[in-house]
């Protein structure tokens, strides 16, 4: 039964602990090939971003420079983990190093699933 929550799998290496993303077969950091999957946090801090402010080069965007809209990419730090390299969805404006991340399906321009991080929006009930 699924939890309904959206989260990437990575690897730990068994040789040296190390986590990885994306799930690799040899680790990065020892070269072993003992690397089990890993299921990563679906909550993060941004590390550090950047705004596409143009549209990229075709391939694999498409689209027109009439229709591109600007969007963040940045660096989440998932817990004391490991830290990925994610689309950020929402206003580039109002994106904050340190801010809280959560993991959001997206869908690409071919409807494919990726995966992108987008603020945590923290319900407050009085």
């Amino acid at each position: 039964m699924s939890s309904g929550i959206t989260r990437l799998v990575g690897g730990q290496c068994k040789a040296c602990s190390a986590v990885m993303f994306p799930l690799r077969r040899r680790c990065a950091a020892c070269a072993s090939s003992q690397v089990a999957r890993k299921l990563l946090p679906s909550r993060g801090t941004l590390w550090t971003y950047t705004v596409q402010r143009f549209m990229p080069p075709s391939p694999p965007y498409r689209g027109t420079t009439e229709t591109f809209t600007p969007f963040g990419v940045g660096y989440v730090q998932l817990d004391d983990i490991v830290r990925v390299e994610s689309r950020l969805v929402g206003d580039p404006e109002t994106f904050r190093i340190g801010m809280a991340l959560q993991l959001v399906p997206l869908l690409d321009v071919d409807g494919e699933p990726i995966y992108a991080f987008a603020p945590v929006h923290e319900e407050t009930s009085k």
